[in-house]
């Protein structure tokens, strides 16, 4: 793979997300000569340009650049960059922009993998879940969990506002929550699932019964298991991509159903990422 100093072919980090978390999509997908999809909602794709085709030059262009070497015109790497020889309608570059790294707006863009006349790049997957496998298994992250689940201060502020919309946080505001980290339940905050319990009454979890009544109860949704997908707004708003056990059943807006909940009453474990976190609030 040629080494170009400095050089960065694309990025999408020109438009950030409003939210960070282990289900947020990438916006890079990747096809085949054929224009069939090999990877779809990555985050990150690192390119290794093979030999230069189309005319392409890595020829120095410029003197002030002697200390890095090689060529920094995107187009002479990145295949094709010419639309005459696109597959799909997609070169490998982005258009309108210095150097054409920046990405032209926030929908997906699709990058092409053949071996063919015109392209012969080829590329390392990075996924969301290559981001979040380490960092779930750092015990600040666990540690973070907690902090938002179990600070007295957020607890009764959970316990102050309307419970509505299908997770029951709609009313949340990470800002006016005095959380110990904004940022954090600002990202984190679709997880969090809010109901009643009226009357006030004792719940159990996993069978064990809680020591005093719930008023409400707050689940944090783990991470996504098997036959869940969080994919768009509809499927965000159906509980059963979320909850397990008990929790589908019994967890309504604003009301809960049951008062017999499932899942982890003490904090995060990677082990385990699926497990539905619930808290009794008096």
């Amino acid at each position: 793979m040629p080494l170009v100093c400095g050089f960065r072919p694309f990025q999408k980090d020109a438009f950030k997300t409003d939210q960070l978390n282990w289900d947020t999509l990438g916006q890079i997908d990747v096809v085949d000569g054929s224009n069939n999809v090999i990877a779809s909602n990555v985050a990150a794709v690192l390119v290794a340009p093979g030999r230069a085709l189309d005319g392409q030059s890595r020829v120095l262009a410029d003197a002030v650049y002697s200390e890095c070497g090689g060529n920094y015109d995107a187009r002479n790497y990145l295949d094709s960059f010419a639309s005459a020889d696109a597959i799909g309608g997609q070169v490998n570059y982005f258009s309108g922009s210095t150097n054409n790294r920046v990405a032209p707006n926030t929908s997906n863009k699709r990058f092409v993998m053949a071996n063919t006349n015109h392209y012969n790049d080829r590329f390392a997957f990075i996924s969301g879940d290559d981001l979040f496998n380490p960092v779930m298994r750092r015990s600040d992250f666990a540690q973070a969990i907690g902090n938002l689940l179990d600070t007295p201060v957020f607890q009764t502020y959970l316990k102050s506002i309307d419970v509505a919309g299908n997770k029951g946080t709609d009313n949340i505001e990470c800002s006016a929550a005095a959380v110990p980290n904004r940022d954090f339940c600002d990202n984190w905050k679709e997880m969090l699932f809010l109901t009643q319990i009226s009357p006030p009454s004792a719940i159990t979890i996993n069978g064990v019964t809680s020591p005093f009544p719930c008023g409400r109860v707050l689940i944090f949704a783990g991470r996504k298991s098997v036959g869940q997908s969080r994919s768009d707004a509809l499927e965000k708003a159906d509980k059963r991509n979320y909850l397990e056990g008990l929790n589908v059943s019994s967890f309504a807006v604003p009301n809960a159903t049951a008062t017999a909940f499932s899942g982890s009453a003490v904090g995060f474990s990677a082990a385990s990422p699926a497990t539905d976190l619930v808290r009794c609030l008096p």
